[in-house]
């Protein structure tokens, strides 16, 4: 079973908003219509896309044009992380990835947000057996995802700021095996 692993598109920030409700920028719609237009959504059957609002429109134009169905799930949210940061995030991020057991500054745990992460592959794993779906996500949790996949004890903040958004990358599910890493939609 092959899975595309997709971060979403550019945000538009908001101060003092939770970054769990922030929708695209313009570069971000750009971004979610070059998406649509990827060869590879031939053979998805089913796209899953977080809870939030900017997932949903980083793949509304790939519904539009080729008919998928899609739902929302949970299990591949954004590592929670209470209201706006203020301070230095990166350090921030660093230090989640570093303590993964602990819950750094109220931000859920990196070990706990890799849990949810891997019950949802769990549930796409039995749901979709023989087809390919793809997963709209997050930065934060791809990164942890990604660490896992190639056995590293944590996700690293160079390789999160590697991350862009829109990249894609595909993984069989049923090996757990990183078949092509994160992409930029550049060279998609």
């Amino acid at each position: 079973m092959k899975i595309y692993l997709i971060r979403h598109a550019h945000t538009q920030q908001v101060p003092d908003s939770p970054a769990a409700q922030w929708a695209l920028s313009a570069e971000g719609y750009q971004q979610a219509q070059r998406l649509a237009q990827l060869s590879f959504w031939s053979q998805v059957t089913c796209i899953i896309h977080s809870t939030e609002i900017k997932t949903r429109l980083t793949v509304e134009p790939t519904i539009e044009q080729w008919g998928l169905p899609s739902w929302s799930e949970g299990r591949f949210d954004e590592l929670r992380r209470p209201g706006w940061f203020e301070g230095d995030y990166n350090r921030q991020v660093a230090q989640v990835f570093a303590q993964p057991q602990e819950s750094i500054g109220d931000w859920e745990s990196a070990q706990g947000a890799l849990e949810r992460v891997q019950d949802g592959m769990t549930l796409l794993r039995k749901r979709f057996v023989t087809e390919t779906v793809a997963v709209i996500g997050h930065g934060l949790i791809f990164s942890l995802y990604r660490a896992y996949l190639l056995g590293y004890p944590n996700a690293r903040v160079e390789d999160w700021h590697q991350l862009q958004f829109a990249s894609t990358a595909q993984v069989n599910l049923l090996t757990e095996r990183l078949l092509q890493d994160f992409r930029p939609l550049s060279e998609l």
